[in-house]
């Protein structure tokens, strides 16, 4: 089961990978880690601090984002690119034959749901609230995030830039993800849930890197959307979210208690992953100099002094 992408020339010369995080996205595909009953051991802290700090408004959005199976694709309006307040007005502008008609794709428990109804009958006030939940979520779950999130974008931007100039196009697809396979004409996407083939025609392909996308890369529903190709940027997602909120203590950005500080959570990160400091710095989007000054705050932190001894006490401490 897969979904294959038909590209001809006139994509191949269109196809873009996104520079920065795409606002949309990263909020839709959080929202579905916070549902998800599998994740890995590193996010269960952050899925249960942040299910306890749930609001009304915030639990619309859940309502149409299941861990798993269809969210709607205007939850994910292309206007993601160009920031949070464009997807909010997009949200409340839809319209109603589009937003009915995606609202009946969702499984029949959702379906079922009065917020579900009441935001089927397309009214200002359903839309306005959507949107209010929206913007809730994103600024306690996603926002805080935003500078790492920027960062590991921006990395594999830049990696993506350097196969493309390397090998061409053709590198560049062949690289993207180990469920993404290229056979030129077809890009395919391997281990979907649904089998389905989709011309772009000219389109282009607006390939989308994803911090919160993690295991498999994903898709819209509808073929007529401008293509959209979401793909994962980080391998262990809960070294970043290990680190957000203290449940109760309001939409600020904070740390959780027993977890690093937040401003050294990635830097831990690159200690553990082997990073040269110049390669984290880079990653970071920090001079070397100021990264070296929070390794030593780190191990100030944990109380060693030297970065074999780091990975040791962080995790005595449960932090990794």
């Amino acid at each position: 089961m897969g979904l294959r992408f038909h590209v001809t020339g006139e994509d191949l010369r269109r196809i873009r990978v996104m520079a920065e995080p795409d606002v949309s996205w990263e909020m839709l595909l959080a929202a579905h880690m916070a549902q998800s009953p599998e994740v890995p051991p590193s996010l269960r802290r952050w899925r249960a601090a942040t299910r306890a700090r749930l609001t009304a408004p915030v639990r619309r959005l859940l309502a149409l984002t299941p861990a798993r199976g269809y969210s709607p694709d205007f939850l994910t309006p292309a206007e993601g690119a160009e920031g949070l307040a464009p997807v909010l007005e997009a949200v409340r502008s839809l319209p109603r034959a589009r937003l009915r008609g995606q609202l009946r794709l969702l499984d029949r428990r959702r379906q079922a749901l009065h917020w579900t109804g009441v935001l089927g009958e397309g009214g200002a006030t359903a839309l306005t609230g959507l949107a209010e939940g929206m913007g809730a979520f994103h600024r306690s779950f996603v926002a805080p995030y935003w500078t790492q999130i920027r960062a590991h974008v921006a990395a594999e931007h830049a990696r993506s830039a350097r196969a493309l100039r390397e090998g061409g196009v053709d590198r560049l697809l062949a690289t993207l993800h180990p469920g993404v396979r290229w056979d030129p004409p077809v890009l395919e996407l391997t281990g979907l849930r649904f089998d389905r083939d989709v011309r772009l025609g000219g389109r282009g392909l607006r390939l989308v890197p994803s911090y919160f996308c993690w295991g498999a890369p994903t898709v819209l529903r509808d073929p007529r959307l401008p293509p959209v190709l979401v793909y994962p940027v980080a391998r262990d997602p809960g070294r970043l979210l290990r680190v957000d909120h203290v449940a109760g203590a309001g939409d600020g950005p904070g740390g959780f208690a027993g977890g690093p500080p937040a401003h050294l959570a990635d830097v831990l990160d690159s200690l553990l992953a082997g990073r040269t400091d110049d390669a984290a710095a880079a990653l970071l989007g920090i001079s070397s100099r100021s990264y070296s000054r929070r390794v030593r705050e780190l191990l100030a932190e944990l109380g060693v002094s030297t970065r074999f001894q780091a990975g040791v006490a962080a995790a005595r401490r449960g932090w990794i």
